[in-house]
């Protein structure tokens, strides 16, 4: 048996050689000198300070939570601003969602699937394979006319904006 100190109130403490590393007589020492908050080793962060699409006001949320409006009326007249209906969102990347809970390929965005996917679904008459992406002819995301839809694999698709973005960047070299 080894004798130590308590490193909070010094109270005598007896340890086997395979506990070295017991250096509190209870948990009420150890939460006394382990950090809290901001320098606890577990932080993992708070809310952080957002400014409303709206009404230009300062809120503060979780960084996880997405959220744009600092509260349901907000919401509701962004909605209507963008003359959306409650179904439908728009996406932080610029695409619109729809709501339809028992498509096969749900977005990222609770059961809410991108509309152009939907259109080119329609269109085909069949549900879209996981590789196939929509591609918008005109590079506007909102832009879902079928003239403007191209189905594409990931492999061409993937090609199709290398080729774009090296263009671009050789054109604007002088």
């Amino acid at each position: 048996m080894i004798i130590k100190k308590c490193l909070v109130c010094g109270k005598e403490i007896e340890t086997f050689p395979c506990e070295p590393h017991k250096r509190f007589c209870s948990r009420l020492c150890r939460s006394k000198m382990m950090p809290t908050g901001k320098n606890a080793h577990n932080w993992r962060g708070g809310k952080i300070k957002k400014t409303c699409d709206v009404c230009n006001i300062e809120f503060y949320s979780f960084p996880s939570q997405n959220k744009r409006h600092c509260s349901k009326k907000c919401f509701y007249i962004s909605k209507k601003k963008d003359k959306l209906p409650l179904n439908v969102i728009k996406d932080e990347y610029g695409y619109i969602r729809i709501w339809s809970p028992n498509h096969p390929k749900l977005g990222k965005v609770n059961k809410y699937v991108t509309r152009s996917r939907l259109i080119m679904e329609k269109y085909l008459g069949r549900y879209l394979k996981s590789a196939e992406i929509v591609h918008h002819i005109n590079s506007i995301k909102t832009d879902d006319r079928i003239e403007n839809l191209k189905l594409l694999n990931r492999s061409e698709h993937a090609r199709f904006h290398q080729l774009r973005n090296n263009s671009n960047k050789q054109t604007s070299i002088p």
